[in-house]
């Protein structure tokens, strides 16, 4: 039985806790013909609610990027918006009601190349103009280990860069967030972009987060 699929997670039944509490699920992707992950080849709308009706009270969700559905053509770095698009499709579908009450991806993080430095710009506006009521802000991934069995999708120390810097001003206007995931080493990096955008380490911009992943590997 290969891990993650329907018969799998079934295995392991849990009891809900607070099924009145009001839930806003913040971190969930959409999906379709995904080769590389076998398990989850497809998830939709059918399997949000599927997942959603299980018990809680989930009033809304949050789409967060997933390299789905990217446009096949075009400048590479407006290729993203394709996945903006797509989740608009499916948030106006679901807010027909015709899915139930609850909203799915009533906020949507698309990606964007900070690396474009002043480029950027273009390509959040094409993001903003996608989703002009859902759109919230961007996910860049700058993953980075030495070790070959992990995925690295960024250049060691992708933070610090000029380039990347240089794109970091173009968040925050209207509200756009920005979330910057990483490795737990990508933290001396995120404290630097910080300092260059306040002088010093802090950084209480409610526009900038770092999630850090840390690497499991297996150890004999």
């Amino acid at each position: 039985m290969p891990y993650g699929g329907n018969d799998w997670l079934a295995l392991t039944q849990e009891a809900t806790l607070e099924p009145e509490l009001p839930i806003c699920d913040p971190h969930h992707h959409f999906w379709d013909f995904r080769s590389e992950r076998v398990p989850y080849q497809r998830y939709l709308l059918h399997e949000l609610v599927a997942d959603v009706g299980a018990g809680h009270n989930v009033r809304s969700t949050v789409f967060i990027e997933a390299r789905s559905m990217y446009r096949p053509d075009g400048p590479t770095e407006l290729r993203p918006v394709g996945e903006v698009e797509f989740v608009q499709g499916l948030a106006a579908a679901s807010a027909s009601g015709v899915y139930g009450p609850y909203r799915a991806a009533a906020g949507i993080v698309g990606r964007a190349d900070l690396k474009l430095g002043d480029h950027v710009e273009p390509v959040l506006e094409a993001l903003r103009a996608a989703s002009p009521n859902r759109f919230r802000g961007i996910r860049h991934t700058v993953t980075w280990d030495p070790h070959p069995e992990i995925e690295s999708r960024e250049k060691e120390k992708v933070l610090a860069s000029p380039e990347y810097q240089a794109g970091a001003p173009g968040i925050g206007a209207d509200g756009v967030v920005a979330r910057h995931r990483g490795m737990l080493s990508a933290i001396a990096g995120a404290r630097g972009l910080c300092q260059s955008r306040t002088g010093s380490y802090d950084c209480p911009e409610p526009s900038r987060r770092l999630d850090a992943d840390r690497p499991l590997r297996q150890t004999r």
